[in-house]
């Protein structure tokens, strides 16, 4: 069997312990980072592959939730090797050791920037509560804001912001103690700088040693630094699937089901006033180049305050409906919409507009 293939997962866990251990590290050549994506699919995976011709499966693993997948790159000599985990059909686990700076880019746009394709959106809350859930410490994060809702001819913000509302900044701080992460981040709270992790960093230890060190980015993707029990962070990254999984569930429960006569609206709470038209075109045209917001939002009417629109979700085609009015935005997704509408607009909307906007269900704050 090739070292690079395998037929069980749990072979391949143990040979990813041994690369995270530096064991076989000089045999393979391979000095770079273990890295792992979680991806939210709306495609079977056969149709992904069917999607992606330049993909194909290795036939060698004799698990159907296991695959070993040969990826030829355009312009690179040697395939890409791709492990993923589809236990879940609906979230994928995708793990790879190849360079960052050569596969990022593509992998981003394959795995969660295409046609049914998505990455995940962890809030900065959801963030910090799997870090006390799993009993993690931390050794360093990267916070990010950038406030894309004002310009200096057009603002879509009412209200007179603070100083750290209207400015776009990034930081990233790796102290050498333990204790020095939780003291920074309460002196940032108490100056209310918007504490918006890009990614946050997760060291799990046993009495003796650190059994893995890494950093979880917003967008559920891992970058392993080092350890000894892969196996361990595998634990971590199921847990952040299945609670990922939980929850949307429970936002799709909610989707407008007209037949059954059932389900209800999503609104998202925001902290200051807004000039809605402004707003929706600071959605439809994000200053970053990039799919942000994976959306169109298309006028419809106004009646008041209220301003309503026909969107796309530029992720699965499908359409859903907002209603945006100064003080929040309703949205309307019918039962063939993707939840991750959601997750993708206010997790974004704290990321570029406030840190302090609230999800409510049903009238029930959600805590997303």
């Amino acid at each position: 069997m090739s070292e690079l293939y395998f037929e069980y997962l749990s072979d391949w866990a143990n040979n990813f312990e041994a690369i995270l251990k530096n064991e076989i590290r000089e045999e393979i050549q391979n000095q770079n980072k273990i890295k792992a994506n979680i991806v939210e699919s709306n495609q079977s995976f056969d149709n992904f592959l069917k999607r992606n011709s330049d993909m194909k499966i290795a036939e060698i693993s004799k698990e159907d939730f296991f695959k070993n997948v040969i990826w030829n790159v355009k312009g690179k000599n040697k395939p890409e090797i791709l492990y993923f985990d589809i236990s879940n059909p609906r979230f994928w686990i995708v793990h790879n050791i190849s360079a960052s700076d050569e596969i990022k880019e593509r992998m981003d746009k394959i795995l969660s920037s295409s046609y049914l394709q998505d990455s995940i959106y962890l809030s900065h809350r959801k963030i910090e509560h799997l870090q006390q859930e799993s009993g993690a410490s931390s050794l360093g994060f990267r916070l990010e804001f950038n406030q894309l809702f004002i310009d200096e001819n057009n603002s879509a913000i009412r209200s007179e912001l603070k100083d750290f509302e209207q400015i776009g900044f990034s930081m990233h701080l790796w102290p050498k103690r333990k204790k020095s992460v939780s003291f920074f981040l309460e002196k940032l709270n108490e100056i209310e700088c918007p504490v918006n992790y890009r990614s946050l960093n997760f060291v799990f230890e046993d009495e003796n040693s650190v059994l893995v060190k890494e950093d979880l980015f917003q967008n559920g993707s891992v970058t392993i630094h080092r350890g000894s029990d892969f196996k361990r962070h595998l634990k971590f990254m199921d847990q952040i699937r299945e609670k990922y999984s939980i929850d949307m569930h429970y936002i799709e429960d909610y989707r407008f089901d007209w037949i059954n006569m059932k389900g209800s609206l999503f609104f998202i709470e925001f902290d200051k006033e807004i000039e809605p038209p402004v707003f929706i075109d600071s959605i439809n045209n994000p200053k970053k180049n990039d799919e942000s917001f994976k959306i169109n939002a298309f006028y419809m009417y106004q009646d008041n305050q209220n301003y309503f629109y026909s969107c796309i979700d530029l992720h699965t085609g499908v359409k859903f409906y907002l209603q945006v009015n100064p003080k929040g935005m309703y949205i309307n997704l019918g039962k063939q919409s993707c939840g991750n509408i959601v997750f993708r607009l206010f997790t974004n909307l704290q990321r570029w507009f406030s840190i302090k906007i609230k999800l409510y269900i049903d009238g029930i704050q959600f805590d997303i």
